[in-house]
Order: C-alpha cells, then sequence, then structure tokens
C-alpha cells in the first residue's frame, strides 16, 4: 500500500497575480508597490524627526508639523520636495493594494482610497507661519 504524499511543485514565483480580466501581472512590480507603502511610512516618520533640525526655533511640542511647509519657512522647499515623494509612495502603495484585492471589496475601497489621498497630497496647499497668521495676515 502506497501511502506516499503528492505535493505541487508549483512555487510562487510561478504563480501569476491577477486582477479583473485575469491578467498576469509581474510580480516583481507588484511586490515593488505594496513596498512603496512601508517606504511612505519610514519617509514620513524620517521627515518628521529629522527636518525640524533645519528649522531654527521649530519645537515639536508646541508647533504643528504643517509649519515645517509653510509659506517663508526655512523647511518649505525641502519639505515639499520630500512630500511630493511620499504622496507618489502612498498613490503607488494604493495601486499595489488594489491589485492584491481580487474579488475582496474592501480591499478594492482602500487601494483606491490610498490612491487618491496620494493624488490629493500632490495638491496640499500650505499655511502661513503662525507670526503672519497672529499678526492678521495670510488670509487672502
Amino acid at each position: 500500500m502506497n501511502t506516499s504524499i503528492v505535493t505541487s511543485q508549483t512555487t510562487k514565483s510561478e504563480l501569476p497575480l491577477s486582477i479583473k480580466g485575469n491578467k498576469p501581472v509581474n510580480q516583481k512590480v507588484h511586490k515593488m508597490l505594496l513596498i512603496c507603502g512601508i517606504l511612505a511610512s519610514l519617509l514620513y516618520i524620517a521627515m518628521n524627526i529629522f527636518i525640524p533640525f533645519f528649522y531654527e526655533g521649530y519645537n515639536w511640542v508646541s508647533q504643528t508639523v504643517s509649519e515645517l511647509s509653510a509659506v517663508d519657512a526655512p523647511t518649505r522647499s525641502l519639505w515639499l520636495l520630500l512630500g511630493i515623494l511620499y504622496s507618489l509612495l502612498i498613490a503607488a502603495f494604493g495601486w499595489g493594494v488594489l491589485q492584491s484585492a481580487g474579488r475582496n471589496r474592501s480591499l478594492r475601497i482602500a487601494g483606491i482610497l490610498l490612491i487618491i489621498s496620494g493624488l490629493i497630497g500632490l495638491t496640499w496647499s500650505p499655511m502661513h507661519k503662525r507670526e503672519v497668521l497672529a499678526a492678521g495676515g495670510g488670509t487672502e
């Protein structure tokens, strides 16, 4: 009596990912899109830790993170550059989530919302520095 167990010889790298319409997706690209979510999170943490060092007098306890990108802030250009990268990483991650969703409606919605969030992040309007706001300016 032969009681051997038959196992599949197919490896993960041979299995094509599929999205609507069963179109194969390059797994390396898909994996990189999902890694964008990790990179975006690490980038945002790094932005919040390191960019304040370039803003003399910035106090993370009493000031908001938005002040790092405020009009005339010394860190504005650096924050905007990295903020664009962050937004693109979030949108790419959303695309990866959407590709992973299959028939899972909640995951599809999450992917779409991430893409929208990333794209809206590209249109972020800056605030004015608190000194300008306190003097009644910056409301035009």
